[in-house]
């Protein structure tokens, strides 16, 4: 894996005329995306091993799904409640099975994918936003997976990455017909069935606007008391009464021993280990699952609201060094924190985590909506603006501003 974290271009503002009603709709360039589909960003989510119960996809959601039942085509998106329940439900299962028998994959052409799409009478596509790593009899990740049925039985997996399209032969149990009840009937179609539409092939496209809520924003370290701060410190095994407490024009320095960690008024909290000596907090093995579940137990000590931070990556940085990056997702949407491409990062020296920084942001839902134009219409302008062919995606922008609004995003990659 590289050690190279990609960071995202900054977009210029790209202005979206609504069809229906002239408003604009602002497409920022931000530096939300880490990579596009087709370049390699590190592992994200444990490795599937043998068995359902201790796969990456029985501990990760996908962000977005669509089924083909009979002459029915259904989907969701944008919509992380729904999406939540129907995988669990048993989409999910479907998909650890189909990985656990699995056969030898072999590589075939985005033309073998695309057909498998447009001849299936029952498939089920799954979208995790960013790479899903498994291992056993097959080793590899993929963003996206793409399971066929034939006679009431799982029969092909379809999945690709930056190395290109694949499919194995599978023996799973169930029909997709019977696990869609969250799910509606839309034609939604891929980018490829749509004649005109400058979209990678493989995204959904939706005739509808996504659902997108505006939110309200918070920074949990805002106003937090001396005993807020204790309560924090205990979770984050320090002892408070062990400690030295220094104020800083940004925040509070805390020491204890050799380690620090810093609370900064904007939010962040920054640990640094000691150099030598026992770490403070170690993972299990080196393992990219048992890392990031180290980092997980962390995150789980501090997180409030309703962003769900998910794993964005783990990526070797060379001499035992591995780096574990989180993201927030707001309702299968992305958001960008300012100008950093995370929401937490932890970085390890074998399995002892040397440091981490964790944005804390708290964020709640309004009865408000945001203003989004459908795919389409998003497309055709981002065509006009030199973008073509770009991955489109919602998400949200916090700048430390009380709200924050969706607006569409190209996906781009250095």
């Amino acid at each position: 894996m590289s050690a190279k974290r990609h960071r995202l271009d900054r977009l210029q503002n790209l202005l979206i005329v609504l069809l229906s009603c002239s408003a604009l709709v602002l497409i920022g360039r931000t530096g939300l995306f880490q990579n596009t589909l087709g370049q390699e960003r590190g592992m994200a989510g444990v490795s599937v091993s043998e068995g359902a119960e201790t796969t990456a996809l029985s501990q990760s959601t996908p962000v977005a799904l669509a089924a083909q039942a009979g002459e029915g085509r259904y989907s969701l998106q944008y919509d992380q409640a729904a999406v939540r329940a129907c995988y669990g439900a048993g989409l999910g299962e479907l998909l650890t099975q189909a990985l656990t028998t699995m056969g030898d994959a072999t590589l075939v052409s985005e033309k073998d994918w695309q057909e498998a799409v447009r001849q299936g009478e029952n498939w089920v596509f799954y979208d995790f936003l960013y790479n899903i790593s498994f291992s056993g009899k097959n080793e590899g990740q993929a963003r996206c997976f793409l399971l066929t049925f034939h006679n009431g039985r799982a029969n092909n997996l379809y999945y690709f990455n930056q190395a290109g399209y694949y499919c194995a032969s599978v023996d799973a149990s169930g029909s997709p017909n019977s696990l869609l009840g969250g799910m509606q009937a839309d034609g939604s179609r891929f980018a490829f069935e749509i004649e005109g539409v400058e979209l990678p092939s493989y995204q959904l496209v939706r005739d509808r606007a996504p659902h997108c809520p505006v939110y309200v924003t918070a920074n949990p370290l805002a106003g937090l008391d001396n005993q807020g701060r204790e309560a924090l410190l205990e979770r984050l095994s320090f002892n408070p009464k062990a400690v030295s407490i220094h104020e800083t024009a940004d925040g509070s320095l805390i020491h204890e021993g050799a380690d620090s960690l810093r609370f900064q008024k904007n939010g962040k909290l920054i640990y640094h280990g000691a150099e030598n000596g026992e770490a403070r907090y170690q993972a299990l093995s080196i393992r990219d699952r048992d890392l990031q579940r180290k980092a997980e137990e962390i995150l789980s000590l501090v997180s409030v609201g309703q962003g769900q931070l998910c794993c964005q990556g783990v990526t070797s940085l060379g001499d035992q060094e591995t780096e574990v990056t989180f993201y927030y997702l707001l309702n299968g949407a992305r958001v960008n924190l300012w100008d950093k491409d995370y929401g937490a990062r932890f970085v390890f020296q074998g399995n002892s985590l040397v440091s981490y920084e964790i944005f804390l942001r708290d964020y709640a839902q309004t009865e408000q909506r945001c203003a989004i134009p459908p795919l389409r219409q998003a497309a055709a302008a981002a065509q006009t603006m030199g973008q073509g062919g770009r991955e489109l995606q919602v998400c949200y922008q916090d700048s430390g501003e009380e709200y924050i609004y969706a607006h569409w995003a190209v996906r781009e990659a250095e």
